[in-house]
């Protein structure tokens, strides 16, 4: 296969293995230390997550579709005092504002370039 696109992606994929990251983005009409800082963003919450125990990343995953540490607590026979340090052991917390945040910033960023 051949033609821009995958020039770029074969671009992408050295970066990622050069910079140790695990995404990158690509996009001309977006000004390249914006795409960088997005990137940066979205490896550091990645960095943060890859800590996570697997008993943690199961918490987190109930959180994120119940949003109430009783129901959590009730699904894994605890207290909600124990689903709630295991949440605040995650920064789970700071991870959904930076995340939304991020979100946020990517929207309107590629709505801008379009």
């Amino acid at each position: 296969m051949d033609g821009p696109a995958f020039h770029e992606a074969d671009t992408l994929l050295d970066t990622i293995a050069h910079e140790n990251q695990a995404i990158a983005l690509s996009d001309p009409d977006v000004d390249p230390w914006l795409r960088q800082l997005i990137t940066h963003q979205i490896d550091l919450l990645l960095a943060w997550k890859q800590k996570w125990t697997s008993h943690q990343g199961a918490v987190v995953r109930q959180y994120r579709n119940e949003s109430q540490m009783k129901a959590i607590a009730e699904q894994r026979d605890v207290s909600i005092q124990t689903v709630s340090q295991t949440l605040s052991r995650t920064g789970i917390e700071r991870i959904m504002r930076t995340e939304k945040s991020l979100e946020k910033a990517m929207v309107e960023v590629w709505r801008d370039s379009t």
